[in-house]
């Protein structure tokens, strides 16, 4: 008898039992709400980020509040980009291949702060020597953009003495 009580009290217990789930609703003290002609914006102190779009001058990053997204424009096809960066670490210079790419390219080479430390015009299937002997031995990163400033590739690059 006490079997058969204890299996009918678990196999109930299922039909009452209540597991987590998540929802896109955000509880929060701080957060406002904008609206214009061209749009409306919510916003909450804390909130997470999922997603984010630029376009132009304009960023939208989406969050749970705004749990549906429409998408009503497909963003310009970049073509993709195969940068060859050696020797990494380097020493007083380094190389630069592109495989692929649009013709006008430039790279940027920027420091841990955000701080750009040269700048060079590069085009696609030639090798660049850069060289970096006035920097300071540390972490840099290679931003490659094209000719509208759009990102195409961003990879690191280590100078050692």
């Amino acid at each position: 008898m006490k079997k058969t009580l204890l299996t009918i009290s678990l196999c109930s217990a299922g039909l009452f039992a209540r597991g987590q789930f998540i929802t896109p609703d955000v509880v929060s003290s701080a957060g406002t709400h904008f609206s214009t002609t061209a749009g409306q914006l919510s916003y909450t102190l804390g909130e997470l980020m999922t997603e984010t779009e630029i376009a132009g001058s304009f960023m939208l990053t989406e969050g749970f509040l705004q749990p549906d997204l429409l998408i009503t424009a497909v963003p310009a096809f970049v073509p993709a980009i195969l940068p060859a960066v050696y020797p990494n670490p380097a020493g007083d210079f380094f190389n630069l291949r592109i495989v692929g790419g649009v013709e006008a390219m430039e790279m940027g080479l920027y420091d841990l702060q955000g701080k750009r430390v040269a700048q060079q015009f590069i085009s696609p299937d030639v090798t660049e020597r850069v060289d970096i002997s006035p920097l300071p031995a540390g972490v840099y990163f290679i931003r490659i953009s094209d000719a509208a400033g759009r990102l195409l590739h961003t990879t690191k690059l280590i100078r050692s003495n």
